[in-house]
């Protein structure tokens, strides 16, 4: 796998896309994209403009702010009681809201910005993922506009000030921008969950500080938390690229 990861043959493009595997019917994720001569050179842009809002000073800025997130969704978690599904009310919206404070869509705006992101992930459901994709597309053109007439301290505005054809790309799919590859050497980790090589998580340390946030809390507010059924009854979601449980109900 190390292997295959480090392998410059492998990227989002294709020499032939209409020939290429396709591994569903997201618009987004699930066939070649870009442009195969381009890709290196597009990939080298897009990260030399994205590379100075992940340093690890940014990162740790972002520190108390995601742990503030994790706290607000475990301390509503503690409020509806149990039993609660921890997917629905804690895996899925903590990374969305993350990237929205990162890329600085406003807190009205966020449900609809899941939803577009949970439509356009979607494997079996071409429509569906079309929707999602024009719909944050179009609202991505809307931000670009809203942000260079009133910047603020994020990443769209940032990337309007340094170039004006790159912010609305990036808003076309904020799901797999931040997980996608970044050119330099990966660190000495034994695991792949961030990638490896050529292929390394640009926003490794940020999805760390997630999981920091959320065990570090979790625990404290709810010592007795257990799963509410039994461990061979729960299922993957296959509709979505990332998968991951369909539900994980919990009870304390």
């Amino acid at each position: 796998m190390r292997r295959l990861l480090d392998d410059p043959r492998l990227g989002r493009s294709h020499p032939e896309p209409d020939r290429a595997a396709r591994t569903g019917e997201s618009a987004l994720f699930g066939g070649p994209l870009g442009d195969y001569d381009t890709e290196d050179a597009d990939h080298a842009r897009m990260r030399s403009l994205l590379q100075p809002h992940f340093t690890p000073r940014r990162i740790r800025a972002l520190r108390p702010r995601v742990e503030a997130l994790a706290t607000a969704l475990l301390d509503e978690l503690a409020r509806h009681g149990p039993p609660a599904d921890l997917v629905e009310a804690l895996a899925v919206p903590l990374p969305v809201l993350v990237i929205c404070e990162l890329l600085g869509v406003p807190y009205a705006d966020r449900d609809r910005f899941r939803a577009w992101t949970r439509d356009v992930s979607d494997v079996r459901d071409r429509a569906r993922s079309e929707r999602g994709l024009a719909g944050l597309f179009g609202y991505g053109q809307q931000l670009v506009a809203r942000k260079r007439a009133q910047p603020g301290d994020d990443v769209i505005s940032g990337l309007c000030a340094s170039c004006s054809t790159t912010a609305r790309p990036i808003m076309t799919g904020p799901p797999s921008l931040i997980p996608n590859g970044s050119r330099s050497p990966s660190p000495a980790v034994s695991h792949l969950s961030f990638g490896h090589g050529a292929r390394y998580c640009i926003g490794a340390p940020l999805a760390r500080i997630e999981l920091q946030a959320v065990f570090s809390g979790l625990v404290p507010h709810f010592p007795a938390m257990r799963l509410a059924e039994p461990a061979g009854q729960l299922t993957v979601n296959r509709d979505t690229l990332a998968g991951g449980l369909t539900r994980l109900p919990v009870t304390w």
